[in-house]
């Protein structure tokens, strides 16, 4: 039995190497792709909305994956649980960042960046749907089906963001791609 969980261990650490480098490597592109064709300016706005919405994605997802991973219940079922919490948590942040959006990037040096906010906020609740699919996936070492839709999904927005971006949609072009990208995982993980 030991030598069965080393074996997928090692097996799913590799398979998490692969899902790493594709969603890093489109991430690298992204930035490469709207460093060449973004004002100062407009990376600057696009900067704030993606921390803003990180901020979101890491307050909405606390301990999910710990309580999938470590509960002695059937961790499907209590997926459902933290399922629930964590999207109904999204779209508590979502609401919060939208109606928020204006006075927070004002106080912020960045009243641009209130759209983009906005627009990106959107996700939150599509990420913690995804979020808890993948503690499903870690609880059971299964870092081969992350592929698509941890790969895919950053794949399909990093594209989107790069044509959006050389269409000349500007700082919208990230802010779609990321919630391209919110959307497409969960639907890929199912």
């Amino acid at each position: 039995m030991t030598a069965a969980l080393g074996t997928r261990a090692v097996r799913g650490s590799l398979w998490l190497g692969v899902v790493n480098l594709v969603s890093k490597s489109s991430q690298m592109l992204v930035t490469l792709v709207l460093a060449a064709l973004l004002t100062e300016g407009q990376l600057g706005a696009v900067a704030l909305a993606v921390a803003l919405v990180n901020l979101g994605q890491v307050v909405q997802s606390i301990g999910v994956y710990d309580v999938i991973g470590r509960t002695e219940r059937d961790p499907r079922r209590t997926a459902g649980t933290v399922l629930t919490l964590s999207v109904g948590a999204g779209i508590v942040l979502a609401g919060a960042l939208v109606a928020a959006a204006g006075p927070l990037t004002a106080l912020l040096g960045t009243p641009d960046a209130a759209g983009l906010v906005r627009l990106a906020a959107l996700g939150l609740p599509f990420s913690a749907a995804g979020g808890v699919q993948m503690g499903l996936m870690h609880r059971e070492l299964d870092f081969r089906r992350r592929l698509l839709p941890d790969g895919g999904s950053a794949v399909l927005g990093a594209v989107l963001t790069v044509v959006l971006a050389a269409c000349g949609a500007g700082p919208s072009a990230l802010v779609l791609g990321l919630l391209a990208t919110a959307v497409t995982q969960p639907l890929l993980g199912a």
